[in-house]
């Protein structure tokens, strides 16, 4: 949650096959006690752990890319009334589902390559945004909220999971959703 003082984070890391990762927030008062803020953001790199043989374009099929961000704005209006506001937002590219084919006798747990001849990969993006205001009276609490989502993926893939040209298959999504909701709560020692 947003605080009055100021306040940081910074985390990095790193693993094997190129794995990095970094992330990073900062806290604090526009105006104390009234509008606090926090803001975070989060990356990650990996270059894979599976070969991907004979793709053209790929030296791995679970290769990675992530980054994103939050915001939350938090504004204390009156002695009853407050906003909050957050937005979220995630960018992720990496390999799409992948196959290998299982020799007779062969354990299903065992790594091996990938070997086909179309660079399968997918994208998606989300994006989140809601505002809650609360107002406090005597004997009860209304609160509204509104939140938008936007969803947006793309995948392309091989299908019969060969080096041979073959068969391949999009799936593109874009969905907007909207919600609104309304609630009315009554305090603690109502008799409703």
């Amino acid at each position: 949650l947003p605080v009055n003082e100021l306040q940081g984070l910074a985390r990095v890391g790193a693993g094997n096959h190129s794995d990095y990762m970094a992330t990073g927030a900062v806290s604090g008062a526009l105006v104390p006690d009234k509008l606090l803020f926090r803001v975070a953001v989060y990356g990650r790199s990996y270059a894979g752990d599976v070969a991907s043989v004979s793709t053209p374009g790929r030296a791995k099929a679970n290769e990675l890319d992530d980054r994103g961000g939050r915001l939350k704005m938090l504004a204390h209006l009156s002695d009853r009334t407050t906003l909050d506001v957050r937005f979220s937002h995630l960018d992720t590219k990496a390999g799409a589902p992948w196959y290998s084919v299982v020799p007779p006798g062969g354990s299903p747990d065992e790594p091996r390559a990938y070997d086909g001849d179309f660079p399968s990969f997918a994208h998606r993006v989300l994006s989140d945004a809601a505002v809650k205001a609360d107002m406090r009276f005597d004997r009860f609490t209304l609160a509204s909220v509104t939140s938008f989502s936007k969803v947006t993926s793309d995948i392309d893939t091989e299908t019969d999971f060969t080096p041979a040209d073959g068969t391949s298959a999009e799936q593109r999504l874009d969905a907007d959703h909207w919600s609104q909701e309304v609630r009315l709560t009554s305090a603690g020692d109502s008799a409703l």
